[in-house]
């Protein structure tokens, strides 16, 4: 069974959705260190406004992370507010887990009433482009190529 919980309800888990944005992303966080990054996401342990963690459990056991967040992309501080930290364990990959944690927090977004979301991703264009995101525009980050897509 797969529950989404905001992380402000399991805080216990905050060091683990750190290692884990840390393994994934390192180059491309704002965080100079993993703990740095714990203590960003301390921050966004809202229940009911952006910034928010989401954490996805299945069976108790955490699967899965998303957030929305401000600002996401120092180089495009107009684009507000961001999907973002989109991670799902490798053995839990292609069930389905990160189109619904996307969904709930496209969910969670609506409910906030936010009308534009945006995201950048390093490679998974295909994968926010079935779920109703669009091109927005392609550039460098940190050294690497990235996309930066929309959804409205």
């Amino acid at each position: 069974m797969i529950e989404i919980v905001t992380l402000c309800d399991r805080p216990e888990f905050i060091p683990l959705v750190a290692r884990w944005n840390w393994a994934e992303w390192s180059d491309l966080l704002p965080c100079a260190s993993c703990d740095a990054f714990a203590e960003d996401l301390r921050a966004r342990t809202t229940r009911d406004r952006v910034p928010i963690t989401f954490l996805a459990l299945e069976d108790g056991a955490p699967a899965g992370t998303v957030s929305l967040i401000e600002d996401d992309l120092e180089t495009r501080p107009e684009l507000t507010p961001w999907l973002a930290s989109l991670y799902v364990l490798p053995e839990k990959r292609g069930g389905g887990l990160g189109k619904m944690l996307v969904k709930h927090a496209v969910a969670a977004a609506r409910r906030f009433g936010i009308g534009t979301l945006y995201l950048y991703t390093p490679g998974q264009e295909a994968f926010y482009r079935a779920l109703g995101w669009e091109f927005l525009e392609a550039t460098q980050f940190r050294g690497r190529a990235i996309t930066i897509m929309r959804r409205r």
